[in-house]
């Protein structure tokens, strides 16, 4: 579903920051997930680190590399196709940027994101990274680190509500802190979050957990069918950003109660053989949708320039795009995802596997088995 928003927010007609929503609930899980098996699987010492960090590494680069070739052959094609569609994606001959393509980490700086994007969201994974090696080391080390790692979270928030605008808060490593903690916050501090949520829906319900990610939904669309209709209206950006608090920060963190709740109401539910999420067809189709998430998270952009490209047409961004090429590109990226999936994720997982069997820390929580994140 997170993927899915992205490529809603990049490659169609949108109003609302709908794209960084779904970024921020990649970061909540990568919290919620490397606290839970940094504290579990790879709990033992440095050895458990040096494995984690290994098994990580697995998970991220084989398909990127896979995914920035593709990406790069994409621009080359169509360099100008790509530079109107965005403007990061250019050839470089820097080096340095060239590296920072390559290895993910530099992607995102003091300054903001890297002037060159092969992959436009690469800058993401800049920041996964460097939250997997803090969260691994400190940071959801334990509940006195979370703790306080939460509170310096929400006092980051309240600080760039006052001083800061959205891009600056979004486009960087420390503002988005509060994300990420709040997902580690789940895992070591969940019989709180057991309290609270539970006054208003029932722990372990697959209802509230339907019900919650609605009401994420609701709030994160709700600008949507309202911008559209003003734009189809007025045909004017400015109207619309007259009448609705687009770009808002406090929209953003705003979101950050109605994700934790979903998330707690999702993860509350049992994942045993009998139940709704593992021991249906339903969730088979589920799980292999999240499989998808991260190549197509990885690859939207890049087919939209070669589908653009292909089709004789120039690019552009936002209402500037062709829509019908959009429609055309959207399929093929699910379709090349299922490529990459079954040829490349699947063979490495099977190499993952084995590598997280020589760890000697606890076993794994069935409650992440279905869970994928980059």
């Amino acid at each position: 579903m997170l993927a899915s928003m992205v490529v809603y927010a990049h490659l169609l007609p949108n109003v609302a920051d709908v794209g960084k929503a779904a970024v921020a609930g990649f970061f909540r899980l990568s919290g919620f997930l490397v606290t839970r098996i940094v504290n579990g699987r790879y709990s033992d010492g440095v050895r458990g680190f040096g494995i984690f960090v290994l098994n990580r590494a697995l998970r991220i680069y084989p398909t990127f590399w896979v995914c920035l070739a593709f990406a790069f052959a994409a621009i080359a094609l169509f360099p100008t196709v790509a530079a109107n569609t965005n403007p990061r994606m250019v050839l470089t001959s820097d080096i340095g940027e060239i590296a920072k393509q390559i290895l993910i980490f530099g992607q995102l700086g003091p300054e903001g994101r890297a002037p060159v994007g092969w992959i436009s969201v690469g800058w993401s994974l800049s920041v996964e990274l460097v939250y997997y090696l803090l969260i691994a080391t400190v940071l959801g080390r334990s509940k006195i680190a979370t703790a306080l790692w939460l509170v310096f979270g929400v006092g980051t928030m309240v600080y760039a509500i006052g001083n800061l605008g959205l891009d600056e808060a979004y486009f960087s490593y420390l503002y988005i802190t509060l994300v990420f903690a709040i997902g580690a916050a789940l895992h070591h501090f969940g019989e709180w979050f057991d309290k609270v949520f539970s006054l208003i829906a029932n722990k372990g319900s697959p209802k509230a957990a339907i019900a919650a990610i609605a009401l994420l939904l609701v709030y994160v669309f709700w600008q949507e069918p309202i911008g559209i209709y003003i734009y189809l209206e007025t045909r004017s950006m400015d109207e619309i950003a007259r009448v609705l608090p687009l770009d808002s920060i406090w929209i953003f963190y705003g979101t950050l109660p109605f994700a934790a709740f979903a998330m707690w109401a999702t993860l509350a539910v049992r994942v045993d053989d009998s139940s709704v999420l593992t021991g249906s067809k339903l969730a088979k189709v589920s799980e292999y949708l999240g499989e998808l998430s991260y190549p197509v998270f990885l690859l939207h952009f890049a087919m939209l320039i070669l589908v653009t490209g292909l089709l004789g047409g120039t690019g552009g961004q936002g209402p500037e795009r062709v829509l019908w090429h959009s429609l055309v590109a959207i399929p093929l990226v699910y379709i090349l995802a299922m490529l990459v999936v079954r040829f490349v994720e699947q063979p490495v997982q099977r190499l993952r596997d084995k590598v997280r069997d020589l760890t000697d820390g606890k076993s794994a929580d069935p409650r992440i088995k279905n869970v994928h994140v980059p």
